[in-house]
């Protein structure tokens, strides 16, 4: 076995520098990005030239688009006072020169300043030929803050065979940012990870159309829950926690970052989602959400967590259109950094909206939503471009200005950027009808570890499941790509399936064929069956321990029986999940006769009208019962006596129809345990004979009344 290897994404909103050129002079001139200049005898040889129309100016270097950034504000005099006194101009003979130039302020935003030169002199210069342009921003390129570059994980994560598979991810450019919330704002603190995570959520319901641009879920419960213990309603999390810890670099929590593993293990094992107004991130780190927000308020449930190997471009394009963005990660780089002697650097141009670097390693979470083959290498910032055009729109959470097309919102990064290269791709399923309960024993989130089942294996677990809940699903994680799952969920009576083809490697939701309902606490046995014909899959189970990952501390117990690969039982608890609903329950109306002095107890809201009509008394709900399922209840009618009867037992139904009873069907559906219905026989009654209550006082104060106890005659849900 393997560990299981993940990553930490930290990003919070507030840099102290400015990218890529931190190290440069407050202000950079033309001149230091040309190549090398022909300059002639004299400017007046030039103008002569110029005058007599033998010669203009066709053209300068370098173009447009260049910038720089300054860390202190600075009045628009003390900028033009250390930009440069001349450029580069390009003579229609194809000599370069430099000019004098004078620069008028054309556009100020606040931070941003526009400077267009004007040629002093009396040069001529072509029409259409646009005029060097200098841009100062004042204080900071962009907001947002970032953790320590980390090597990515699920690098190597297997690429599909695309062969039979539809795709319109062939198609040059697609964009889906206009279909999407607002963006976002982490600040203050280091949780890209959660907003990105919740971002691709958001996308997959507006794609699936269970959710439009207003769908606010909230990250700040995203985050307390992940890194804080809840109490599981199934008592299966026995021997797991997980807490927090600070640090001299992590002051709260909402600081410590996040990886994908550790997202998508918490996710599917249903902590979470629910809504922003629910739990605010406006509240902070020093807000306590109710407990019910962690598994029992939830308003959307994650069912399937699929990475996509980082090169696998059709794979990319296919999560951004089928599930709406694809969450991943980038270097955001602050100024030229060293590793093991390799310097790396990344550049915006805030121009053109763009962005693109060679670090490797990745420290910030953002989501792909969208792309472009076509977008021109150009646009990258000069001294360091890409090879080829194409780039992915990525959607930021570091708030928005203007139409939010710049690095806080929406902005570009090359497709060979280095670390968009490297980093995980993952895309998500969502659903807004989410299960009651979630059976697990795997709940450490970063307690992971593989185990190969090769090309064809199976892992199966027992857990006990409550009475009265449908399993409807199952959910598992793996390794691999291109895989044929199938689950079989036993009682040991009656056997269920499901199956689907997995495309990425990930965790996927099961959903059976048929549901298997429960009527009392069951022992039910999940097996789930993977076979891949290219290559082998992995399972992943809990590792038993204690471990301390980036201020998360973690303690991990087999919560358990313990899982069986292939059939080789393991000391370990593996991640499946078991969803089940509650069975449906049908309120039973309790109506008196005062002629007859019967009970009558029935579900059916229109005959309880004709009985109220008739002159019965209604006197509230008796109790509650399964619409389904569980242990069906006879009504037999005695047409003589005007007296109804209920009875769990088959042999007593048959017996009274035999004594010329009227079989009326069954009345509605037991438990096999939960609330216990005394039935009491009343031996001098004609009709309402038998009675049924879950009250001992009612029960006690009938007997003393010389009715007999006749014991539980069915149990019902409440």
């Amino acid at each position: 076995m393997k560990q299981t290897k993940w990553h930490r994404i930290l990003c919070r909103s507030s840099l102290a520098a400015a990218m890529a050129f931190s190290a440069a002079p407050a202000v950079q001139t033309f001149a230091e990005e040309t190549e090398e200049t022909e300059t002639p005898e004299t400017e007046e040889v030039i103008l002569e030239e110029a005058e007599s129309g033998e010669t203009v100016i066709t053209g300068f270097e370098p173009v447009a688009n260049n910038y720089q950034v300054s860390d202190e504000a600075m009045s628009e005099e003390e900028m033009k006072a250390v930009m440069p006194e001349r450029v580069t101009a390009i003579l229609s003979d194809g000599r370069k020169i430099p000019v004098s130039v004078s620069w008028n302020c054309t556009d100020s935003s606040g931070k941003q300043f526009d400077f267009e030169a004007e040629i002093s002199g009396e040069y001529t210069v072509a029409e259409g030929v646009e005029l060097p342009m200098f841009y100062i921003r004042i204080g900071r390129l962009y907001d947002g803050e970032i953790g320590p570059l980390m090597k990515d994980t699920h690098q190597d994560a297997a690429v599909p065979d695309y062969s039979d598979l539809q795709t319109a991810a062939a198609t040059d450019s697609f964009y889906r940012n206009t279909s999407l919330p607002k963006v976002r704002n982490q600040s203050p603190y280091g949780t890209c990870w959660a907003f990105a995570t919740i971002g691709a959520v958001e996308g997959d319901l507006i794609k699936d159309g269970a959710a439009d641009k207003s769908v606010d879920l909230s990250e700040l419960q995203l985050a307390y829950f992940v890194t804080h213990g809840y109490t599981d309603p199934k008592n299966n999390h026995a021997g797991d926690s997980v807490s927090f810890y600070l640090s001299e670099r992590v002051k709260t929590y909402l600081d410590i970052g996040g990886g994908d593993d550790l997202v998508t293990r918490s996710l599917s094992n249903m902590v979470g989602l629910v809504n922003e107004t629910d739990v605010p991130y406006s509240k902070g780190h020093t807000f306590v959400p109710d407990m019910k927000y962690a598994v029992s308020s939830d308003v959307v449930q994650v069912t399937g967590g699929y990475y996509i190997n980082p090169g696998d471009s059709i794979g990319i394009k296919r999560g951004v259109l089928e599930h709406g963005g694809v969450s991943t990660t980038m270097a955001v780089v602050e100024k030229p950094i060293t590793v093991e002697g390799v310097t790396y650097e990344a550049r915006y141009n805030e121009t053109t909206n763009a962005y693109y670097g060679n670090c490797p390693y990745t420290n910030h979470q953002i989501m792909i939503v969208g792309w472009d083959d076509n977008f021109s290498r150009t646009k990258f910032a000069q001294g360091l471009r890409p090879e080829h055009d194409g780039a992915w729109l990525i959607r930021n959470s570091w708030g928005s200005r203007g139409d939010e097309n710049n690095m806080e919102g929406y902005f570009w990064i090359s497709y060979e950027d280095a670390a968009i290269r490297k980093s995980s791709k993952v895309a998500y399923d969502a659903d807004t009808n989410p299960h009651d309960y979630c059976y697990s024993y795997a709940s450490a989130a970063e307690m992971g570890e593989e185990v190969s089942a090769g090309q064809s294996g199976t892992v199966s677990e027992t857990y006990r499941i409550s009475g009265n809940e449908i399993i409807d699903a199952v959910g598992v994680e793996f390794k691999g790509a291109d895989v044929d799952l199938q689950v079989q969920v036993t009682d040991g009576t009656t056997t269920v399936s499901g199956k689907l083809h997995a495309v990425y490697e990930g965790f996927y939701t099961i959903k059976l064929d048929t549901p298997l309902k429960t009527v009392k606490d069951t022992d039910v046995t999940v097996t789930v069956s993977a076979e891949c014909s290219t290559a082998e899959v992995l399972f992943i189970l809990e590792r038993t321990g204690k471990a301390d990952l980036q201020n998360l501390r973690y303690t991990a117990a087999r919560s358990g029986p313990g899982c069986v690969v292939n059939g080789e039982r393991k000391d370990a608890d593996a991640v499946l999940r078991v969803y089940t609903r509650k069975a449906p329950e049908s309120d039973q109306y309790r109506m008196y006769n005062p002629n007859t002095g019967e009970h009558f107890y029935t579900g059916n809201s229109e005959e309880k009208e004709v009985l109220t009509k008739a002159g019965w008394k209604f006197e509230g709900t008796a109790f509650s019962t399964l619409q389904s399922g569980g242990l069906p209840v006879y009504r037999l009618y005695n047409s003589n006596a005007g007296d109804h009867h209920y009875t769990i037992s088959k042999e007593e139904a048959e017996s009274l129809k035999k004594a010329g009873w009227k079989d009326e069907g069954v009345a509605f559906y037991a438990s096999a345990d939960g609330t216990a219905q005394y039935r009491l026989y009343n031996p001098n009654a004609v009709s309402g004979a038998h009675h049924y209550t879950s009250s001992k006082e009612e029960k006690e104060m009938l007997e003393k009344a010389g009715w007999k106890s006749e014991g539980i005659g069915f149990y019902t849900c409440r």
